[in-house]
């Protein structure tokens, strides 16, 4: 096992742990909005948190096809679903929506303000951008949130909440689909390298004491473990970086992967 796989499986636990933390928070502010029954205990599983806001609260859960774009009123159709699990057709309203040239324009009026957005729309499948403008409207505006749930295939399915709890319950459920934010996970790996850099300094320490005094082995160890943990937080951070230029690149060609498997599969040919 690599010392990178090592902090990797040490920050998913980390994070496993949050989620069963989150979880005791989560359920009492379901159970108290009427979302989920009072008799459930916090020893249940977490996977089954969404299956039981299926099961007890249809009324407050929007359910949609993510391969649906197809024709100009189609953004504008989605955004009345949200809408109307909000109540709140009264006070948003001009909602419409256009599609051409591989561009999609949302707008809607909220009071005397206008809303509108546009993006690219290479494909029928809901653009990113679309979350955005659902967080604008409902999270700014009204102090709601949609909520994501864990769904299957190409389903999303949305709860309705309050801002202050639905970010409560947003945190649980990425924590359990291991959405973490990069950030925070890239906090994690490099409080772990300092600890792990300051734990082999004092043992280095400790060891090259008997053999060389305890100035120098301290001095040599001091300088190595600190070139490691420089090392190893540059590293960290690089791989980040990587990773969200890589998931910005997925979004503006959402045909990439597709793309990069059958080059892989050209090369692999290649070499037969």
């Amino acid at each position: 096992m690599s010392f990178s796989t090592f902090f990797d499986e040490i920050v998913e636990g980390m994070m496993s742990g949050k989620a069963d933390e989150l979880l005791v928070q989560v359920l009492p502010i379901l159970q108290e909005k009427g979302f989920v029954a009072k008799e459930i205990e916090e020893a249940i599983e977490p996977e089954e948190l969404a299956n039981l806001l299926r099961e007890h609260s249809a009324a407050h859960i929007f359910t949609f096809d993510c391969e649906c774009i197809e024709d100009s009123d189609d953004y504008a159709s989605l955004l009345m679903g949200f809408i109307e699990r909000a109540n709140l057709a009264d006070k948003i309203t001009d909602v419409e929506s256009q599609l051409h040239d591989e561009t999609a324009v949302l707008q809607c009026r909220i009071g005397e303000t206008l809303i509108k957005r546009e993006w690219a729309q290479k494909d029928d499948w809901v653009a990113a951008e679309f979350s955005g403008f659902i967080k604008e409207v409902f999270e700014e505006n009204f102090d709601l949130k949609f909520v994501s749930l864990p769904a299957e295939d190409q389903c999303a399915e949305f709860i309705l909440l309050d801002l202050e709890n639905g970010n409560t319950v947003a945190a649980f459920f990425d924590s359990v689909a291991g959405n973490h934010d990069p950030d925070e996970v890239s906090g994690y790996k490099i409080i772990l390298t300092i600890i792990a850099s300051i734990v082999g300094a004092i043992l280095t320490t400790l060891i090259g004491w008997f053999f060389s005094g305890f100035w120098l082995s301290l001095g040599i160890s001091l300088v190595f473990w600190l070139l490691f943990a420089i090392f190893i937080s540059f590293r960290i951070v690089n791989k980040q970086e990587q990773q969200a230029a890589f998931e910005k690149e997925l979004q503006e060609d959402p045909e990439l992967v597709g793309k990069m498997v059958v080059e892989m599969m050209n090369e692999l040919k290649s070499k037969k």
